[in-house]
Order: structure tokens, then C-alpha cells, then sequence
């Protein structure tokens, strides 16, 4: 859910277009409704693209943030069957290293 800040900003962007569209044309004679219509639906336009952006934004952070935790628990699984493999391996070559201790000194 968008936060309210975002939404006082596109309100407040869509009304200063109004504001400054309307006063500079005035400047030259009659203002036309027809322009300053359009860069209020042009800057509401822009509005509602950089909250969408911000939007698909928000939802690629939070898809990282669980991908990096199941990546972080897969890790940590592989972490453990290769440290069991390993206490394994070490044994076994302990093993046999006493074994041909055993035999050299027969």
C-alpha cells in the first residue's frame, strides 16, 4: 500500500501545474482551458508513473530480501552436510593413517 506522503505529492504537483499553467498564460491575454487541462493530466500522468515505479519497486525489494533468506537457509543446509562430510572424511583419513603407522612399525 502506497503511503499518504506519496499521494500529497502527486496532488500537490497536479495543482501547482494548474496554478503556474493558468498564471503564465494569463500573462499574454485569456488563458485557454484547453492547455491548462492538458498539463494538469500530463503532470498527473507523471505522478502516477513515478508512484508506480516506486510501487514495483517496493515489491523487487521485498522479492530480494526472500530470496535472500532462502538462499541464506539453503546455504546454511549445505553448510552442515559439508561439515558432517568433512568430520566423516577426517576420520577416515585418521583411520588409515594409524592403520599404516601400525604396519610400519610391525
Amino acid at each position: 500500500m502506497m503511503d499518504l506522503k506519496g499521494y500529497i505529492f502527486s496532488a500537490v504537483m497536479v495543482v501547482s501545474a494548474f496554478v503556474l499553467t493558468h498564471t503564465w498564460l494569463t500573462r499574454f491575454g485569456p488563458s485557454d482551458s484547453v492547455i491548462v487541462v492538458s498539463a494538469m493530466l500530463m503532470v498527473g500522468a507523471l505522478a502516477g508513473m513515478i508512484l508506480s515505479i516506486e510501487m514495483r519497486l517496493r515489491r523487487m525489494e521485498q522479492d530480494m530480501e526472500k530470496r535472500h533468506s532462502s538462499m541464506k537457509f539453503a546455504l546454511d543446509s549445505i553448510e552442515e552436510s559439508l561439515s558432517t562430510q568433512m568430520v566423516k572424511m577426517v576420520e577416515r583419513t585418521n583411520q588409515a593413517m594409524e592403520e599404516l603407522s601400525k604396519r610400519v612399525y610391525r
